[in-house]
């Protein structure tokens, strides 16, 4: 069933079949990895701000269990150019360290997108592939030219300097349980009025979830509608 057992003989084919686009998202990775991630290094909370260490310090994957297993989302976009589909993460069996590898694959309107297997994780990398993923659509909605690393900049700097975190409650399996709303708007700075500028984030973490997060967003207003796309843990 995962990439780790001898079972996957249909996704390894396939995630073969897509060597020149992980070649080339191996790239992005290692700065990704940079810019978002603190999963390879022990964290001292003075050195992260709040939603850094809510984000990216948590060790989310610890509620999984010891053995490997799968985390999926439902991913969903409204608006002009709607997208319905799903997140598929597998996750190794925790080492003696309680770290994991994961794989994380973005599947919708018939398009696949994997992102390469990191290694070691605590936290859930599912937050740094949303954001490349999202830097990249957000492009995709704008004629004007910007730049993916000073996209990441802003919101590195916004989840560091700018992020609003509030006390919220989630209801999952029937129960409700605390958790934390991220907020930020990283590009609101930017002179160009276009759908880039007025880009927001929304992140909602529990304890209580299976990896930690309930749903990662981002959305913007188009002539008085609100664009949402949307990760929804399902399982």
């Amino acid at each position: 069933m995962y990439r780790w057992s001898n079972k996957s003989k249909m996704r390894s084919l396939h995630y073969q079949s897509s060597v020149k686009l992980l070649a080339s998202v191996t790239k992005t990775l290692i700065i990704i990895i940079g810019l978002f991630s603190t999963s390879y290094a022990e964290i001292a909370e003075n050195d992260f701000s709040e939603a850094q260490m809510l984000l990216q310090g948590t060790p989310h994957l610890q509620n999984l269990g010891a053995e490997s297993t799968e985390i999926t989302y439902v991913l969903t976009r409204n608006g002009p150019d709607p997208i319905k589909g799903s997140v598929i993460g597998e996750v190794s069996a925790a080492d003696a360290e309680t770290k994991r590898d994961v794989f994380y694959e973005f599947l919708y309107n018939d398009e696949a997108k994997p992102f390469p297997k990191v290694i070691g994780f605590q936290s859930n990398p599912i937050i740094m592939f949303f954001l490349e993923w999202d830097i990249g659509e957000t492009l995709n909605s704008t004629t004007n030219k910007h730049s993916k690393t000073v996209l990441r900049n802003k919101i590195r700097a916004a989840l560091w300097n700018d992020a609003k975190i509030e006390d919220v409650t989630i209801t999952y399996e029937n129960k409700v349980h605390a958790g934390k709303r991220i907020s930020i708007s990283p590009f609101k700075a930017n002179k160009r009025i276009d759908a880039v500028k007025k880009r927001q984030y929304e992140f909602i973490v529990s304890k209580a979830v299976p990896g930690g997060f309930k749903s990662l967003m981002s959305h913007y207003e188009e002539d008085g509608k609100t664009i949402k796309t949307e990760l929804s843990y399902t399982r």
